[in-house]
């Protein structure tokens, strides 16, 4: 594949570079294809009056949040001029499929109008998982997403007395971590021999009291909610035993990754992308539950986590960020390339 253009095709990416909480996932493919690409900071204005090429769209609902309402009226109005710039051939948008759909619902119907109609002028849909449910009429390119092995490398497990089951991650909703708490506080009647740690940011102010409620009444259980550094959260996970991930629903999950590439074993939602995952790394890196988390599941799992292992889990080839990174910029080069042919120019022309 050639890389180097003419002119180097300009991307940018739909989160703030300099924001230290964004998703490890989206900074690093934002640092690793600006060596082949040319990475645009994240600007409303720049999407409208700037030369990009490519307008690579994350989690979409995220273009439109804001806390106040005039900001989200202002953020809607934004959205609705880069759509119409896009459509007027100034630049392609592609997205990465995180989700099928937002985690939360409750938005009115401009919001999802919006986004209905910024999924019809997307061209390109990576999917990270070859089992996603996403059906569109977008090309679609399977991208199978990376390990996390650059920041978060294999440790070998430490053996313990105890037993620690580990949630970590933001604390909405649609994750079921109450229903871990519930299980766990049922099987430490039964079993003393364990403890469960849960961290994470939480921006609902009920949920995140309702949680600290829960944990407040049980035993062996605790509760973080500050956003971690990335060597804070490495150590949380170095010192599981289980990583316990109860999602209502799930097309992928970073957490996953991250959990696996450090070598600790995970229970999961029974899903389509899951199985997928247990096929990839064996049975005894992943397991699975159906329904709610209950219990039994938590207590067998619990059991299932401290036998034998060899090694670490050995991930798909493909599922590497050299991989990623060159499908990637093949797709941005591609985009950048029709587009300048349907405006009848020649790449590099200007």
């Amino acid at each position: 594949m050639n890389f180097e253009q003419s002119r180097r095709t300009s991307v940018m990416f739909s989160f703030r570079g300099d924001d230290p909480k964004a998703n490890p996932y989206v900074t690093t493919l934002s640092a690793l294809v600006a060596e082949h690409v040319d990475v645009v900071p994240f600007a409303w204005r720049g999407l409208l009056f700037q030369r990009v090429d490519v307008f690579h769209v994350h989690w979409p609902e995220a273009l439109l949040a804001s806390r106040t309402w005039y900001g989200r009226i202002a953020k809607r109005a934004l959205l609705l001029l880069v759509i119409a710039r896009s459509a007027c051939s100034r630049f392609t948008i592609v997205r990465t499929m995180h989700n099928i759909a937002p985690h939360e619902s409750g938005h009115g119907r401009v919001h999802r109008w919006l986004l209905v109609m910024l999924d019809r002028q997307t061209k390109v849909s990576f999917v990270l998982n070859r089992s996603s449910g996403f059906v569109s009429d977008t090309k679609r390119v399977v991208v199978l997403h990376p390990d996390y092995r650059n920041i978060a490398p294999f440790e070998p497990r430490k053996t313990s007395k105890s037993v620690g089951i580990v949630f970590f991650g933001q604390l909405r909703k649609y994750k079921g971590v109450e229903y871990l708490i519930d299980a766990f506080r049922d099987l430490k009647k039964h079993d003393v021999g364990v403890t469960l740690t849960v961290v994470g940011e939480c921006n609902d102010s009920d949920f995140a009291r309702y949680l600290s409620t829960a944990i407040d009444e049980t035993a062996g259980a605790s509760l973080d909610m500050r956003y971690l550094s990335q060597e804070e959260l490495n150590e949380v996970v170095r010192k599981a035993d289980l990583i316990v991930l109860p999602y209502r629903n799930i097309e992928n999950s970073g957490s996953a990754l991250f959990a696996l590439s450090v070598g600790r074993p995970l229970l999961i939602r029974g899903t389509p992308a899951t199985f997928e995952l247990q096929q990839e790394v064996g049975k005894e890196w992943v397991r699975y539950f159906s329904g709610d988390l209950d219990t039994i599941d938590l207590q067998e799992a619990v059991c299932w986590s401290v036998g034998p292992r060899s090694g670490m889990p050995v991930f798909d080839e493909n599922r590497s960020w050299a991989f990623t990174v060159e499908q990637t910029v093949d797709v941005y080069n591609s985009a950048s390339r029709r587009r300048f042919k349907k405006l009848g120019l020649m790449h590099g022309s200007i």
